[in-house]
């Protein structure tokens, strides 16, 4: 009964899956692939805190160090579970009301959006209303790319500090 008086959110809640994929970074079975390179990660110490992030981080840095032996479906991979995880991290930290949409959904929003290219890099946005958008895989994806110039520690202090002003 008091269900019906739950504040529903107006787009696609897409939260229970990107949980699900942001939990394949610390335990894979069940998975369709295990991480790749997992013997850098510590799952005991993935706990959602900010300060695991420096661990995923790090873990960057070796996909970065051995990118060019990483098949398209691992780095894929490793940026949906890195991507999926840090957005957790931002949303269990943030008082902002935050969850997850799809890039479709995020395009009805705020037509501004379709400048970013629809890839794995924006399958899954982490939203919060009006039109406050945060890209955590396309940050995995920069980091790989750039490195630790784009921390997603870094990312999330940021959104943080913002949200709990």
């Amino acid at each position: 009964m008091f269900s019906l008086f739950k504040k529903k959110n107006k787009y696609q809640d897409l939260s229970k899956t990107v949980v699900a994929v942001g939990q394949f970074l610390i335990e894979d079975t069940g998975s369709d692939m295990p991480t790749p390179l997992k013997e850098f990660l510590d799952p005991k110490k993935l706990d959602f805190s900010l300060e695991s992030l420096k661990l995923v981080d790090s873990y960057l840095d070796e996909v970065r160090k051995q990118e060019k032996d990483l098949s398209e479906d691992k780095l894929i991979k490793i940026v949906l579970r890195c991507g999926a995880y840090c957005g957790e991290v931002i949303r269990k930290n943030s008082k902002k009301n935050r969850y997850w949409i799809n890039y479709d959904h995020a395009i009805v929003i705020d037509p501004l959006v379709k400048s970013f290219e629809k890839s794995v890099y924006t399958f899954y946005i982490l939203f919060a209303e009006p039109r406050d958008f945060v890209f955590p895989l396309a940050k995995v994806g920069k980091y790989i790319e750039n490195g630790s110039e784009d921390s997603l520690y870094f990312l999330a202090i940021s959104i943080l500090s913002s949200d709990n002003k």
